[in-house]
């Protein structure tokens, strides 16, 4: 099939039934299904955003042909600050109006190319994902296939980014949404908030239990640590209480 065709067809699906899907995560098998279609070998997909969180920096969807479902990865901020590395391959996309390929070779030393190459994927792409004028991120794809993508299927994957991007807008928005609601209210509060409770009266009845603790020589340690450093300690032990309350189905606001 020839490029011109198979763009219109997966830009065609998108801006159809791609539009009508749910979620994020229900969009990226099956455009990956569609690009396959077409002769696009994709086994890795991944939409990576830079989002607003007090915690967190960027948000993955990422699918696989190993996993079958996509999943979402949110980048606390360290994590985040290791993998934004010089000319990593997201930035690189920055500004582009064609597809950044690169060869995935045994040795490869960039850290996310040498572990994509490492868990055997032989070609890579990507393209940048501008919502409303800004670059916020990337949208890659990475194949398996030893021949790896040929000029046909970066044309494919240019021409059908303006549909993506457009059906990916209310996603990125939904989630920056929900994600905020969740961080300020609690994850159940957040979601409700989110799904439109919100008027006046609207409420549920929990059995609740406060928890109350404090930070034994506290009050010595403000005066004696660095700022920086009595920060960093708070963060190390509200990050092992909250993940302990979270295991328990707990939530903190």
């Amino acid at each position: 099939m020839n490029p011109s065709d198979a763009t219109s067809l997966v830009r065609d699906w998108l801006l159809d039934q791609g539009a009508d899907l749910p979620e994020a995560t229900d969009l990226l098998p099956a455009l990956a299904a569609q690009l396959g279609a077409v002769g696009v070998p994709v086994d890795r997909m991944l939409v990576a955003t830079l989002i607003v969180h007090p915690q967190a920096d960027a948000y993955g969807i990422e699918w696989s042909k190993e996993s079958a479902v996509a999943s979402t990865v949110v980048q606390p901020r360290r994590r985040f600050e290791a993998i934004r590395y010089p000319n990593n391959p997201i930035d690189r996309t920055n500004g582009r109006t064609t597809a950044l390929h690169l060869r995935l070779e045994p040795g490869e030393s960039d850290p996310v190319l040498g572990g994509l190459a490492r868990a055997g994927y032989r070609d890579f792409m990507a393209m940048p994902l501008v919502i409303g004028g800004c670059f916020k991120g990337a949208v890659t794809l990475a194949t398996r296939a030893e021949s790896g993508f040929h000029a046909d299927h970066a044309m494919v994957f240019q021409g059908c980014m303006g549909a993506l991007r457009a059906v990916l807008r209310p996603h990125i928005t939904a989630l920056v949404q929900r994600t905020l609601l969740r961080a300020y209210l609690g994850h159940d509060a957040g979601d409700r908030v989110h799904q439109g409770q919100v008027a006046r009266g609207d409420g549920e009845t929990l059995r609740t239990a406060i928890w109350f603790s404090d930070l034994r020589g506290f009050t010595n340690l403000t005066a004696t640590l660095p700022r920086a450093t009595l920060l960093g300690l708070l963060n190390d032990v509200f990050e092992v209480l909250v993940n302990s309350v979270h295991a328990h189905g707990g939530q903190v606001l």
